[in-house]
């Protein structure tokens, strides 16, 4: 038989603590909370912010190598369509940048208590949102090296 979680002790992992009741709790020193995932071939670095009132996930991947006007200009000209409709999704921002990569930057709230869980569904809500611009971008991109912590 399992204990009931009030006998669990909480879990410290890194930055963060994991309590009894699955709540996450950043430690007193730290503010944030990072993590790496791919999807679609796509590297992402997520942060989690919980300094306000209100904790919010932030999602930033990289897309690139952009192909060069004389390599395709079709596919070039396709990216930035994808691009500019991108200023239209709510809590989303893609630019070119200076590496000839693209960066993509997804935000969205998390529920609280912050819990696994709803880190998790606050994570796919963002990639969900990105998914049809990332499925065009792997039609015409190279792969982006992983993330840098």
């Amino acid at each position: 038989m399992l204990s009931s979680a009030a006998n669990l002790p909480d879990v410290e992992l890194h930055h963060m603590r994991v309590q009894a009741d699955g709540s996450i709790t950043v430690r007193a020193d730290e503010q944030e909370i990072r993590f790496t995932f791919q999807h679609l071939g796509f590297a992402f670095t997520g942060t989690l912010l919980t300094g306000g009132v209100d904790a919010q996930l932030e999602l930033q991947g990289t897309a690139g190598l952009m192909p060069f006007s004389i390599q395709n200009p079709t596919a070039r000209a396709e990216i930035g369509e994808i691009i500019r409709h991108s200023k239209d999704i709510c809590g989303v921002k893609m630019s070119y940048r200076m590496d000839n990569r693209i960066q993509i930057i997804g935000h969205g709230p998390v529920v609280r208590p912050i819990t696994t869980t709803h880190l998790l569904a606050a994570a796919i809500e963002i990639i969900i949102s990105l998914e049809p611009y990332l499925k065009l971008f792997a039609k015409h991109l190279a792969p982006a090296p992983n993330p840098q912590h």
